[in-house]
């Protein structure tokens, strides 16, 4: 994986001088049955397998996972895939599209980021129901820009939510890309969060008393610069800031956090129903600003399964 990440990394900027040199482009996505081809105004790059899927329903899959800088020097880690779903999807017209989809993460043999021992493990996480509305505005905006609006609802089915006593937790999504040229894109999202609990605190898995969470959020930036039709580059970066409950009962104050992530990564696109990005993360902590930085390397997939 180290070998691989690092050729890809050093590749990258000899396949985007190739590809202005030669002028290698993509040809124009095919328009849905029954739609004119003004009405395509997306290139296909930024196009997910799920979001090209041209049926009414469709299945995928998704997952991303990684290791930390500790864990990538280190001998036999293990990679944690912390979130990983497989998706039911439902198209009513080419504006809105519904989905359920049960989730999981999952731990190979190796030692984590802590040095400690693992197993091959898989454990549940929360099931969500979401409604995407796509091409929002698109009257008003010009023909180079779109604006995409989810709602997402999580239930508690996963046992860190069910320990915490999480009702459901409510996340929008916002996400508004500005198209460069035919294929590349520039991507700005913010996506809240409000979390409903049953109380206030609670005991961790070590006993320790914690306070539940009442909110986040996450708001950034990337640019997807595509280099030909099987490869993009895509540096970005993104806040998140996290809320917990004050509990008087417990006499805890809420808690407040706010990091930033920078983000490079390299997405191959090796078939229309499959791709994957390969990516390097910095994280640092902007609250408490002596703690370390978290580096950590990535690999995300994404697969059209009907």
């Amino acid at each position: 994986m180290r070998s691989l990440f690092i050729s890809l990394l050093l590749l990258a900027p000899l396949m985007y001088a190739q590809a202005q040199q030669s002028g290698i482009s993509v040809a124009d996505p095919s328009p849905a049955s029954g739609e004119s081809s003004s009405s395509i105004k997306v290139p296909v790059s930024s196009y997910s397998p799920e979001e090209s899927n041209l049926k009414a329903f469709g299945i995928s899959f998704f997952s991303l996972g990684g290791v930390n800088s500790d864990q990538f020097n280190r001998p036999d880690p293990s990679f944690y895939v912390y979130d990983g779903y497989l998706s039911f999807n439902f198209k009513v017209n080419r504006n809105l599209r519904f989905a359920a989809r049960p989730a999981f993460n999952y731990s190979t043999e190796g030692l984590d980021y802590m040095g400690t021992p693992v197993t091959n493990k898989m454990q549940t996480r929360d099931f969500s129901l979401l409604a995407t509305n796509y091409n929002v505005g698109e009257d008003d905006l010009p023909a180079n820009q779109d604006l995409k609006i989810q709602t997402r609802m999580y239930l508690p089915t996963g046992e860190g939510s069910k320990a915490e006593g999480m009702i459901a937790r409510l996340r929008f999504e916002f996400e508004h890309r500005y198209y460069v040229g035919r294929y590349s894109n520039i991507r700005t999202y913010v996506k809240p969060s409000y979390y409903f609990q049953r109380t206030t605190s609670y005991l961790d898995s070590a006993g320790k008393l914690k306070t539940t969470n009442l909110a986040d959020v996450q708001y950034g930036s990337e640019v997807d610069v595509n280099l030909n039709k099987y490869f993009s580059v895509k540096p970005g970066f993104e806040f998140e800031d996290s809320w917990t409950n004050e509990s008087d009962v417990n006499d805890r104050d809420g808690r407040h956090t706010t990091t930033i992530a920078y983000r490079f990564g390299v997405e191959v696109r090796p078939v229309k129903e499959f791709n994957f990005t390969i990516g390097y993360q910095d994280r640092r902590d902007l609250v408490q600003s002596d703690r370390a930085k978290d580096l950590s390397y990535s690999l995300m997939t994404n697969v059209r399964i009907y």
